[in-house]
């Protein structure tokens, strides 16, 4: 059965459980940034945790965890973005 309302229109045939599934919140451990190689700092933890959900919600999980990698390795490139600024600062204040 294919749910239809005005606040969940039908997009290409979804039923509600597939809209819904799409509209939960990624979830991201501090065990998880651990294993991507993240310093266990729960300050710096928190905010890339943050970070990740006020402005990435949408991007998915696997893509998240990517960019949090990316940010990792080169924090300098994010240094003067608006959202990852803060994030990429800290690293670079901990890194030796």
């Amino acid at each position: 059965m294919v749910y239809s309302s005005p606040r969940f229109p039908k997009q290409n045939g979804q039923t509600k459980q597939e809209r819904s599934n799409l509209m939960k919140h990624i979830k991201i451990t501090k065990n998880e940034l651990l294993n991507i190689g993240y310093p266990n700092n729960p300050r710096l933890q928190a905010v890339a945790i943050h970070a990740m959900l006020q402005h990435y919600q949408k991007a998915g999980k696997s893509k998240v965890m990517l960019l949090l990698k990316d940010i990792l390795i080169n924090p300098l490139v994010y240094r003067n973005d608006k959202i990852l600024g803060k994030l990429s600062r800290m690293l670079t204040q901990i890194k030796p």
